[in-house]
């Protein structure tokens, strides 16, 4: 005959044991998945405030009128400029209902940089814009056709419109 042993609870406590094991590694996993998506939720929040603000910039265009010159600045220095500098400096504008600012530094003429405008060549003026919208600042550079004729013998040619941009 088979004798039959008493484990006195043995066996329960091993499955309790890793029952809590178990419990104690999906609490983990879901508080892990629960970081990550927070953190995707983060960024892709500010893949918007940053598309927001290049739209913004590509549409600062008319650098003739925009009004809001400054000497030219080092991007260090505006990227750590608070609020109320930007409130009383720069000129502002509202997008969607969302407030913006922005600056515009003359960076200057090429000699040899030439813009075809309407089939004549043009010296090109260069221009650097700020944009500060939400806590995002983006930077872009505006080349645009000037009134005078390049006089260097070896140009190269630039295009109208905005260079290219970049977050400060």
């Amino acid at each position: 005959m088979l004798q039959f042993r008493v484990s006195k609870g043995f066996s329960l406590l091993v499955v309790l044991i890793f029952l809590q094991i178990f419990a104690i590694m999906s609490l983990y996993g879901l508080t892990t998945v629960g970081i990550i998506i927070k953190m995707n939720q983060d960024n892709w929040q500010r893949d918007i405030t940053i598309s927001q603000a290049r739209n913004i910039l590509f549409s600062l265009t008319a650098v003739d009128d925009l009004n809001c010159t400054i000497p030219i600045t080092s991007p260090s220095i505006l990227s750590k400029q608070p609020l109320s500098w930007w409130q009383q400096t720069a000129c502002g504008g509202n997008s969607a209902g969302n407030q913006y600012y922005y600056v515009v530094e003359a960076l200057g003429r090429n000699a040899c940089s030439a813009v075809n405008d309407d089939e004549h060549l043009y010296l090109a003026d260069y221009y650097r814009v700020t944009v500060l919208f939400s806590s995002i600042r983006l930077q872009g550079t505006y080349v645009k056709a000037s009134n005078e004729i390049p006089s260097c013998h070896t140009l190269h040619y630039a295009i109208t419109g905005y260079q290219m941009w970049r977050e400060i």
